[in-house]
């Protein structure tokens, strides 16, 4: 199940000004919420957002009960801004990636 195309992508939503421009996938066993894709030069990509990476945490809260809208507000913002994703790659290692939202 794809929670939202491109979710955090400023074009995906008008009332939006601001998004990571990535696609994240929702899974439901075991729940957890990847990267499928990061756009070529996007925001995502400048801060090192991998494909295949699990998000654990968004600003410090955890993914696993997260709604699809709640996981959108907290991913889009105002162009400038910062959020932090807190993800583990495909080696078990976990970091924080603090990317600028953009147009």
């Amino acid at each position: 199940m794809i929670v939202c195309a491109w979710i955090g992508f400023a074009r995906c939503t008008p009332a939006w000004s601001g998004g990571i421009r990535a696609s994240l996938r929702m899974h439901t066993a075991p729940r957890a919420l990847s990267v499928e894709r990061v756009e070529e030069g996007g925001p995502a990509a400048r801060a090192g957002l991998l494909p295949g990476e699990r998000v654990l945490a968004i600003d410090g809260v955890s993914t696993h009960d997260m709604t699809e809208i709640e996981l959108r507000e907290r991913v889009r913002g105002d162009v400038g801004s910062y959020v932090v994703l807190r993800v583990r790659g495909s080696d078990g290692r976990e970091r924080d990636v603090r990317i600028e939202r953009g147009p």
